[in-house]
């Protein structure tokens, strides 16, 4: 099933239990950017901010994209991470599987 950039976006701030301004502020953008990504599902993110996501959260920015491969991408796990992003990495297996599902 595909779906809109802004529906993966609320899935992921559902699953970590966020709030849309605490996602917000976790990649440096307004609250009000992510409330009309999940709003307008014709709306998109650039692959710069993909990629920024990617790198901060460990989500993938092919799969925030367009939907495809794993949800989570552990790249280099000996790199110095923040709480949000070692919780996504300890979780990636039942992430991964539960994201794909909806």
């Amino acid at each position: 099933m595909s779906c809109s950039v802004g529906l993966r976006i609320k899935k992921i701030i559902e699953i970590l239990d966020l709030t849309q301004k605490e996602f917000a502020e976790e990649i440096g953008v307004d609250q009000s950017y992510i409330s009309v990504l999940i709003k307008k599902p014709e709306r998109s993110i650039s692959s710069e901010l993909a990629n920024f996501i990617e790198e901060k959260m460990s989500i993938s920015a092919d799969w925030l994209l367009h939907g495809k491969g794993d949800v989570i991408r552990v790249q280099n796990p000996e790199s110095s991470m923040n709480n949000m992003k070692q919780k996504l990495i300890y979780r990636a297996p039942e992430l991964n599987t539960k994201l794909r599902e909806q």
